[in-house]
C-alpha cells in the first residue's frame, strides 16, 4: 500500500475515476485539484506523486511556470514523481521543461496496469542509506524560515511550517532527522512545541534543536537546559548553520 498524491488542475470525472482505481488497489489516495502550487510540503513526502496535465497546459505559460517549480521541489525531496499526459503535448511540455525527461511519463489513454507496475517500482526501491537527511524547520517568521530552507535544501531535504501547534500532526505522519524549532513563537512557543511532541509516544523520540533570536547569557541558559540536541542563533550565518548541522550529523552517525 502506497501513499499518493493525485494532483491535476481543476475537478475532473476522470480523475475521480482514477483515484477511485487507485484505492481499489488499496492505495491511500489524497487529491489535490487546485493546481501544482497547492502541493504542500507534506505531500512532498509521500510516496508518489502523481499528476494529470491537462491538455491546455503548453498553452499557459503560468501553469508551465508552476509545473517547473514542482518539479524543483520534487528534486529537493526526493519524491517519485509520475506524469499522465496525453502524447502530443510530451515534446511541448519537454521544450518547456527539460526536467520532465527525468520523470515517468504515461500515455493516456491511460493504462492502468502500466501505472500499478511504476507505482510498485518506485515504492520498492532498495533503501538509499546515502540519501539526504530530512529537516523540518518550525518557525512563525515565513522570510526567514524560507530564507534557512533555501540555505539548506542543496544538502538536506527540507520542510517548513509556520505554526508551532502543526507540528506534532507533521511529526505522527512524517519522519525527519532533525526539527530546528523556534523558541518564541504566538500560541504555542518553541518549550511548549517540544512539550507536546515529548508526550506523544510517536513523535517523543523526535531531534530538535531550538533556533533563538536571543544571545544574552540568561537566555542561552534557558534554551539549552532543555532536552534539545542544541539550539542555533537567527544571527548565525549560513555557513555557521551549515556547521552546526553536519557536526550534528556527524556526532550521530
Amino acid at each position: 500500500m502506497s501513499n499518493i498524491i493525485l494532483v491535476t488542475t481543476g475537478f475532473s470525472i476522470v480523475v475521480k475515476g482514477l483515484e477511485k482505481e487507485l484505492k481499489k488497489l488499496s492505495h491511500n489516495v489524497k487529491t489535490v485539484d487546485k493546481g501544482f502550487t497547492a502541493v504542500s510540503e507534506e505531500d512532498y513526502l509521500s510516496d508518489v506523486l502523481l499528476l494529470y496535465l491537462p491538455d491546455n497546459l503548453p498553452e499557459d505559460p503560468q501553469k508551465v511556470k508552476e509545473l517547473s517549480a514542482l518539479c524543483d521541489n520534487v528534486k529537493d525531496h526526493n519524491c517519485e514523481l509520475i506524469m499522465i499526459g496525453a502524447n502530443k503535448i510530451y515534446d511541448l511540455i519537454l521544450e518547456a521543461v527539460p526536467e520532465v525527461k527525468d520523470h515517468i511519463w504515461l500515455n493516456r489513454p491511460l493504462n492502468m496496469n502500466r501505472l500499478s507496475e511504476e507505482i510498485e517500482k518506485a515504492t520498492q526501491k532498495t533503501p538509499d542509506y546515502t540519501a539526504k537527511k530530512k529537516i523540518l524547520i518550525v518557525d512563525d517568521d515565513p522570510v526567514y524560515g524560507m530564507m534557512i530552507r533555501n540555505w539548506l535544501k542543496e544538502v538536506y531535504t527540507v520542510s517548513t511550517l509556520t505554526e508551532g501547534m502543526q507540528t506534532v500532526d507533521f511529526l505522527t505522519d512524517n519522519q525527519v532527522d532533525l526539527v530546528l524549532l523556534d523558541y518564541e513563537m504566538p500560541v504555542a512557543d518553541g518549550p511548549q512545541v517540544l512539550n507536546l511532541l515529548r508526550a506523544n509516544p510517536k513523535t517523543k523520540n523526535v531531534h530538535v534543536m531550538f533556533l533563538t533570536g536571543v544571545s544574552d547569557d540568561e537566555s542561552i541558559k534557558r534554551v539549552s537546559g532543555l532536552e534539545t540536541e542544541g539550539y542555533i542563533l537567527k544571527s548565525d550565518t549560513k555557513g555557521e548553520i551549515l556547521n552546526k548541522i553536519a557536526d550534528y550529523f556527524a556526532k550521530t552517525r
